[in-house]
C-alpha cells in the first residue's frame, strides 16, 4: 500500500496554510516580536497578564489576548473584564456553544 504524503495545514485568518507558511508569517510579524519583548518583561501576575491581554486585543492578537485573560482568572476568579471575555452569548434564551 503506498504512503500518501499530506502536509499538515492549519487554519489562520480563514485560510488553510502549511505549518511552514504559518511559522514564516509569525517570524515576520512585528506585532509578535513586540509581544515577545513585552512578555519577557512581564511578571507572572494578574496585573501583568491583564496588561498583556489588553495589548494583544488592541493589536489584533485575539487568541493571545484570550490566553492572558484566562491567566488573569487563575489569579482572580471573579475578575469582571476577564469573565466578560469568556461570557457565553444567549441563543434563543439558552447559552450558546462555548468558545474556548
Amino acid at each position: 500500500m503506498p504512503i500518501v504524503s499530506c502536509p499538515a495545514e492549519v487554519e489562520r485568518d480563514g485560510m488553510w496554510l502549511t505549518l511552514n507558511a504559518v511559522i514564516q508569517q509569525a517570524s515576520d510579524d512585528e506585532r509578535l516580536s513586540e509581544y515577545r519583548q513585552l512578555r519577557k518583561r512581564s511578571q507572572e501576575s494578574a496585573g501583568d497578564h491583564q496588561k498583556l491581554a489588553r495589548w494583544c486585543q488592541k493589536h489584533g492578537l485575539t487568541d493571545l489576548s484570550r490566553a492572558h485573560w484566562f491567566q488573569v482568572l487563575r489569579f482572580q476568579s471573579n475578575h469582571h473584564a476577564a469573565l466578560l471575555t469568556f461570557a457565553r452569548p444567549m441563543n434563543q434564551g439558552r447559552p450558546a456553544e462555548a468558545r474556548i
